[in-house]
Formats: C-alpha cells, sequence, structure tokens
C-alpha cells in the first residue's frame, strides 16, 4: 500500500501529532512524509485543496484516496492494519471511546487553536501576514474567530469559551472512572496525551506572553 500524509511538524499541532502517533503505535514505517508550513499558505495550495477542500491538515492519502479529519484517519489506519489493535473489541467500550474522541474534536482542538492564536501567533506573525491569510480562509467560521482573537485579544469571546471548555475537559479527565466506566485502551490513551502535550505547550506559550498563565484565567474573571 502507499500511504501519503500531509501534516505540520510542529509540536503543538494536535491534529498531526496523533496521526503521527497512530502511525508509530501500528508501526506503520513505510509512509510518505509532506511536510506542510501553514505561514506559507501550503494549506491554501490549489493541489492540496483537491484533496482537503477546507484546507485544514492533516490528510492522509491511500494508494491515491484521500482521508481527512485526525480522528478519523487514526481509526483508518487501525482498520488497514488491524495488529496490534488500537480500538476496544467491546461495543460498550468502543462506544465510550467514541465518546471521548468526539468531545476531544467538538470542544479542545478549537480551544487550543484559539489559545495558540492569542498567545503565540497574534504576537509573532505580521498583522498584514494574518489578513493575507483570511482573505482565502475557506471557513468563515475559522476567519470570524481568528479575526476576533487577534484583534480583540484576551477580551475576545472566543478566548473565555476555549478556557471553559479546557475546564470541563479537565473536570471530566478526573472523573473519568466514573464518566465513562471503563479501562482506557492504547488508542484513546494516545490521543489525550498527544491532546495534553499541546496544552502543556499552548500555555508554556502563555506564560511567556502575559507573564504567568494565571494572567490569562484572571482576565475572565
Amino acid at each position: 500500500m502507499t500511504l501519503e500524509l500531509y501534516y505540520l511538524e510542529e509540536t503543538d499541532s494536535v491534529c498531526a501529532n496523533r496521526v503521527i502517533i497512530t502511525l508509530i503505535e501500528k508501526g506503520i514505517n513505510d509512509w510518505i512524509p509532506h511536510k506542510m508550513i501553514l505561514m506559507n499558505k501550503d494549506q491554501f495550495k490549489p493541489e492540496y485543496l483537491k484533496l482537503n477542500p477546507q484546507g485544514v491538515v492533516p490528510t492522509l492519502v491511500h494508494n491515491g484516496e484521500p482521508i481527512r479529519e485526525s480522528s478519523l484517519i487514526c481509526k483508518y489506519l487501525d482498520d488497514i492494519k488491524p495488529d496490534p489493535p488500537l480500538k476496544p473489541t467491546d461495543l460498550v467500550q468502543r462506544y465510550r471511546m467514541d465518546e471521548w474522541i468526539k468531545m476531544f474534536d467538538e470542544r479542545a482542538f478549537e480551544a487550543i487553536a484559539v489559545i495558540n492564536f492569542v498567545t503565540k501567533f497574534r504576537l509573532t506573525v505580521p498583522r498584514d501576514k494574518m489578513e493575507e491569510r483570511w482573505k482565502i480562509l475557506p471557513s468563515i467560521d475559522r476567519l470570524y474567530r481568528q479575526m476576533s482573537v487577534v484583534n480583540d485579544g484576551v477580551n475576545s469571546p472566543y478566548v473565555m469559551r476555549a478556557i471553559g471548555s479546557f475546564e470541563m475537559i479537565f473536570k471530566l479527565m478526573g472523573l473519568r472512572e466514573i464518566y465513562f466506566r471503563y479501562t482506557w485502551n492504547l488508542f484513546d490513551m494516545f490521543i489525550v496525551m498527544a491532546t495534553d502535550a499541546s496544552i502543556i505547550m499552548t500555555f508554556t506559550a502563555a506564560d511567556e506572553a502575559f507573564g504567568s498563565t494565571a494572567t490569562v484565567f484572571r482576565a475572565f474573571r
């Protein structure tokens, strides 16, 4: 089989990291890397938009067929190489796994993107480059979210929502034995580890930008 992966190499790229970890856990080494650089607008180039019309990363290409969305890519890799299995065999446990992943897909990744923008991109990327990016951004949701965070900083309502998402996720992680009622398997463990690493690096950036992480939290009280 021919596997190609379009991905970001940055350590705080959660979606790319979870796919890389899956490839490692599955023992898949014979894949072709295509490293993307967001500030070069690689994700908006016509040849990439044919693979991923939303202009997001990563994208897996298997024998010429694009597979999008990182959580779905992870499941796809587990299906095409069943050994070692990373999904539980028990149907209820598989549902619990999907519930956990759904929460991260819907809440955590947007929250990490918001905090990254307010603590990193907003302070390091020139405004004219950001405005060039916004002109070709295919998603109006992402456009307004990025504009709000860059223009309003910690006063953006998206930042408040991101902090709330982190608070909810950390609470549920602390109650996971009660909330999920099953033993974690390798599949969701490495997804959470990848996300946790990005959260730590995100708040490290917050420390550098605001002097301390507590400053970020005080902004919402």
